[in-house]
């Protein structure tokens, strides 16, 4: 093993208190979010407040539980002896082997329980909300979406901990004195294998947190939070910038430069494959299958000639917003500043369902939340990220229905009072996968 790798492994075992992992960085403002939680259970008895309750305790617990559990897997402490014999080494080996095998199963089985956990709180918020307007549950929606992001804090720490308890039998089987052994050879590939598969799944983590991070700072910008929520949410960032795991930078820097040479070209093999492995993977709940992308293309091609009629109509809006409504507010804010805010004017770019064009309109009158009008995502106040994937449905449904789309929209919300009705459970059933 190399000594610089090693004397690093000793820095990052003496960071962590000689624990595998903990949760430090997350509790403190958990435990708020869970008196929140609680707060406003006792205010509203919503079964949706109490369900974001019981889930919140639980992925609390849990995460809790199963860092307290790896942490007792005993750390190796080698003994050397003064004649070394086959006997002693096989019984030290075999030993080691117990530990990461009873570890390794613990960390698999209930980190699956909590990513189950992740998963069944986006699941629920669809739900239940798929029906309604955007606008009348955007408050629910919120609060699932902040409770997501606090769940993927500590199950992160999870994994973490799992990775660490690895790193350290990985380190253990790598002194020289194993190199003869098939046996170990073989086991030092299985760990690694291991391992990587560990820091992918915190890949993963981290790529979820910034996507629901990013949708909440864009909620935040359009004055959807409360200051209760923006106040949770600065919280735990500040906790976890100042208690930021290690794991990650062994994988590329650290591992690569100590393994054992027989290990070096299966190292770079098996990373290659973790990352090809786990980069479109997620934790989120996502109702929908992907869609290819030659799809994509003709949904694109579609909605500018069959469905061009409401792609004009789109186009009408965007130009009213951006040529007549924008420098318009800026005259009357100058006339009467205390009544009117001027328009930031309009955004364009490619939406995030990558089939339409994303257009912000915000402050154009009368419209909630998003709409789409053939090639257009038009978004009044709510953000890039928000429902992006929903209005691809409805893009797939124009490009189908061309300039039968308006009329069996304006129908689907006759019949159900302004609900939506049918072309909306459409356009979930036809949702987006990013």
């Amino acid at each position: 093993m190399d000594k610089k790798l090693f004397s690093l492994f000793l820095i990052f075992l003496i960071s962590t208190s000689c624990k595998y992992g903990s949760t430090d960085g997350v509790e403190k403002p958990y435990k708020k979010l869970v008196k929140n939680l609680q707060d406003k259970y006792e205010e509203n008895k919503s079964l949706s407040d109490l369900y974001r309750l019981d889930m919140a305790k639980k992925v609390q617990n849990d995460s809790e539980e199963l860092v307290a559990q790896v942490n007792e897997v005993k750390k190796f402490s080698r003994k050397y002896y003064v004649f070394e014999n086959k006997e002693n080494v096989t019984t030290r080996l075999d030993d080691m082997k117990s530990r990461i095998s009873d570890g390794l199963k613990l960390c698999e089985d209930k980190s699956l329980d909590l990513q189950k956990l992740i998963y069944g709180i986006g699941k629920h918020s669809y739900e239940k909300n798929k029906d309604k307007l955007v606008h009348a549950v955007l408050g629910d929606i919120i609060d699932s979406e902040i409770l997501t992001l606090f769940s993927l804090q500590y199950i992160k720490r999870v994994y973490e901990t799992c990775a660490g308890l690895t790193f350290h039998y990985m380190n253990e089987f790598s002194v020289e004195k194993y190199d003869d052994r098939p046996e170990v050879l073989s086991f030092r590939k299985e760990l690694l294998s291991k391992f990587l598969a560990l820091t992918g799944m915190l890949k993963v983590i981290s790529n979820d947190s910034q996507n629901v991070s990013q949708g909440l700072l864009e909620l935040k910008e359009n004055n959807y939070l409360s200051d209760d929520q923006v106040e949770l949410i600065e919280e735990l960032a500040m906790s976890m910038k100042n208690a930021t795991g290690k794991l990650q930078e062994f994988t590329d820097s650290v591992l690569e430069k100590g393994i054992p040479n027989e290990l070096k070209d299966t190292y770079k093999e098996a990373l290659a494959k973790s990352d090809e492995l786990f980069k479109d993977k997620t934790l989120l709940f996502d109702p929908a299958n992907p869609d290819h992308p030659v799809l994509h293309l003709l949904v694109i091609l579609s909605n500018l000639s069959w469905g061009s009629v409401q792609s004009a109509i789109g186009l009408g809006i965007v130009l009213t917003h951006t040529l007549i409504m924008t420098p318009a507010s800026w005259v009357l804010d100058a006339l009467f500043p205390r009544y009117f805010m001027p328009l930031r004017g309009t955004k364009i770019k490619i939406a995030r369902n990558k089939m339409q064009l994303y257009a912000d309109v915000c402050g154009f009158p009368a419209i909630p939340s998003k709409m789409s009008m053939g090639i257009w995502e038009l978004d009044f106040c709510t953000g890039y990220y928000f429902a992006s994937a929903h209005e691809g449905g409805h893009a797939k449904q124009s490009a189908l229905l061309g300039p039968l789309y308006l009329p069996a929209a304006i129908l689907s919300y006759a019949i159900n009072m302004g609900h939506g009705g049918f072309i909306e459970s459409w356009a979930d059933d036809w949702y987006v996968q990013y």
